[in-house]
């Protein structure tokens, strides 16, 4: 199984929980609701119970929440490990790669001679570009 694949399961097993939070939010109001249409004169005592209830419920949800997003976002370094160890004992690609690339940007000079990697720079007053800096 690929992990990309696995991060993706896992997210949607942790989001699973989030149907039992609905239910829960729902049992507690309707409860209260019930409950307050038959004794009117207790409803505002335990309004308090019910937020605090609500609170504790709606944690669940945002736990669930929480873990999903780190399945999803956060990168697992043992799998990144082993797909570095499978480039290197593929004959050092990944090392070759740097090298070049490593290569290639020190030939090019600093990021502002190498119009094409972004916006050009201002020049300050009174220097021309092509003067070197001090």
């Amino acid at each position: 199984m690929d992990a990309n694949a696995a991060k993706l399961i896992g997210a949607g097993l942790a989001t699973i929980s989030l149907a039992g939070v609905g239910v829960g939010i729902g049992q507690i109001f309707g409860s209260y609701i019930s409950g307050s249409l038959r004794n009117p004169a207790a409803a505002p005592k335990v309004f308090g119970n019910v937020l605090l209830g609500f609170a504790l419920t709606e944690a669940v949800a945002l736990y669930a929440l929480v873990i999903a997003m780190l399945l999803l976002f956060v990168s697992n370094p043992p799998i990144a490990a082993a797909r570095l160890h499978r480039l290197r004992a593929a004959g050092g690609v990944a090392r070759h790669h740097l090298r070049g690339a490593l290569r290639a940007s020190v030939e090019a000079g600093p990021a502002e001679h190498r119009p094409h990697l972004g916006e050009a720079r201002p020049t300050p007053a009174g220097r021309s570009s092509s003067a070197p800096r001090s």
